[in-house]
């Protein structure tokens, strides 16, 4: 109830002095301003913590569930770099924890991989040196004199 445009508690109770007399009722107003901006104030305080600590809570659980794809986003970068070294902490065996084992699967791979390639350049390259080399050699053999001129068209051909 208002009483002056103020917010106000009020209790009323009749009282019946005797019989044959009036009825006289009291009123007791209690204001109630102070108390209801009080817990107003409350109110938007625990509001307040709470939301804060909730943030804070779900950033720190959304740091911790992340982790592991962060670490896993830094090495595969390692790896396009062709640091082949690098593997994953796989701690977990949920769905994080066989993308890990996966990711490091993947990692052995591109290593056998690159050695396959590099053995394979190398290989090539020496069957091509070899023949290369013999090739050089008869030419140079011919052009400088050390091979006959009788012998010289058996060569060319």
């Amino acid at each position: 109830m208002r009483v002056d445009n103020r917010l106000v508690y009020t209790i009323a109770e009749p009282i019946d002095v005797t019989a044959g007399t009036p009825h006289v009722m009291v009123m007791v107003y209690y204001e109630l301003d102070h108390q209801y901006k009080q817990v107003l104030i409350m109110i938007g305080l625990t509001f307040t913590i709470t939301m804060a600590l909730t943030g804070f809570i779900l950033w720190f659980i959304s740091r911790r569930l992340t982790a592991p794809l962060r670490e896993m986003n830094r090495i595969a970068l390692q790896l396009a770099k062709g640091d082949f070294s690098q593997h994953v902490r796989v701690n977990s065996k949920d769905e994080i924890g066989q993308l890990g084992s996966t990711f490091n699967y993947m990692a052995k791979e591109l290593e056998n991989i690159e050695q396959m390639r590099t053995d394979f350049i190398t290989n090539v390259s020496h069957d091509l040196r070899s023949p290369l080399t013999s090739i050089k050699g008869f030419l140079t053999a011919l052009l400088d004199g050390t091979i006959a001129d009788h012998r010289k068209n058996h060569y060319y051909t």
